[in-house]
């Protein structure tokens, strides 16, 4: 149910069943939709306004030295709009004694433990408020992760497509900005000795760049997406299905680790 507000500068819309959106925005699942205001005059028919990517933003940071067998250290995830809508509707039906492997998936390391979460500006809020969660992590390392790794072994590839035809058109949940970027401090005894280059590929749906570079003894991978139309039509999935090819090739190149030299 969407109900029109009138306020004394405007007219909002509202999702009164929604038990975490903000009172000015609509939950994604009701945004660029057609409805029909119910007046005495009568109306034509009108359609709720829709998110951008900039609305709908997350930023994952996470600080990781390998010690005995894992990667842990701190991690940080931020989020706004649709992203933060999702997450408080998450926390709200996930029982407290699971809400730390439900933050290991929401990272996309399912096979890693969390540990002292803190959130902030969980409860629904009065206007539009980011969500942060933030706490320790320790993921189970490969086997060889430190003769050799691939930036997909830090989360899945991005949009993944794959079939040769489709009828239908693809469709996103909603248009998001996602910044994710992964310090990796080296132990003793190792340095790195190769990283690919960066990489960046544009299309009018969709923007995808990975940076990875060393600062010192510190490895830094950075995956930049924005998905700039949650539509795309069948007419364009031939495009789409060659950036998800493009990108997945990206996600797959190795970045090399050695001994240090005495």
């Amino acid at each position: 149910m969407i109900l029109e507000v009138e306020l004394p500068d405007r007219r909002v819309l509202v999702d009164p069943t929604s038990r975490t959106a903000s009172f000015s925005e609509l939950p994604w699942n009701d945004q660029e939709a057609d409805y029909l205001p119910i007046t005495r005059e009568g109306s034509d028919l009108l359609r709720t306004p829709a998110s951008t990517a900039k609305q709908n933003e997350s930023r994952i940071d996470l600080d990781l030295t390998p010690s005995n067998g894992v990667l842990e250290g701190t991690f940080h995830y931020r989020a706004t709009g649709a992203l933060a809508d999702s997450l408080r509707h998450t926390l709200l039906i996930t029982p407290a004694g699971e809400q730390q492997k439900m933050v290991a998936n929401l990272l996309s390391l399912s096979r890693a433990t969390v540990a002292d979460l803190n959130i902030t500006a969980q409860d629904p809020p009065e206007k539009p408020t980011p969500i942060e969660v933030s706490g320790k992590i320790r993921d189970p390392l490969n086997r060889g992760v430190l003769r050799m790794m691939r930036p997909s072994d830090l989360a899945p590839v991005f949009m993944a497509i794959s079939g040769d035809h489709r009828k239908d058109p693809i469709v996103l949940k909603f248009r998001s900005h996602e910044i994710r970027t992964v310090t990796i401090h080296l132990p003793a005894g190792a340095e790195l000795s190769s990283e690919p280059a960066s990489f960046s590929i544009e299309t009018p749906f969709a923007r995808y760049s990975l940076d990875i570079k060393r600062e010192s003894r510190s490895l830094i991978i950075k995956r930049d997406v924005t998905i700039r139309e949650h539509i795309i039509p069948a007419s364009s999935y031939a495009e789409a299905h060659a950036m998800s090819d493009t990108v997945s090739d990206a996600e797959s190149r190795p970045i090399t680790f050695r001994a240090s030299t005495p």
